[in-house]
């Protein structure tokens, strides 16, 4: 029998708006916070008026992931996978 797939990250920052309590600090580091359930409301109310707005939604949610983390966490190796998924 195979092995288990491994635990998938925990992606907090990436899937969901920042939770301030636990990182105070973010919105002082990140000027645009985006996240993909914000960017799912958007596509649910049709909010997105081209694909380069959601392309560059796409891109802050990575982007900020790897400004606020650092290299070694899970958070930061995560939005580095969603980038080169994305391309």
């Amino acid at each position: 029998m195979p092995p288990p797939p491994p635990p998938k990250p925990q992606i907090i920052i990436i899937s969901a708006p920042s939770p301030a309590p636990q990182v105070p600090d973010y919105l002082d580091i990140i000027r645009k916070p985006m996240d993909f359930t914000t960017m799912r409301k958007k596509v649910e109310e049709n909010a997105y008026t081209s694909m380069e707005e959601f392309e560059k939604d796409f891109k802050l949610v990575w982007h900020n992931a790897t400004i606020y983390n650092t290299k070694d966490t899970i958070y930061y190796k995560a939005a580095i996978r969603i980038k080169e998924a994305g391309q």
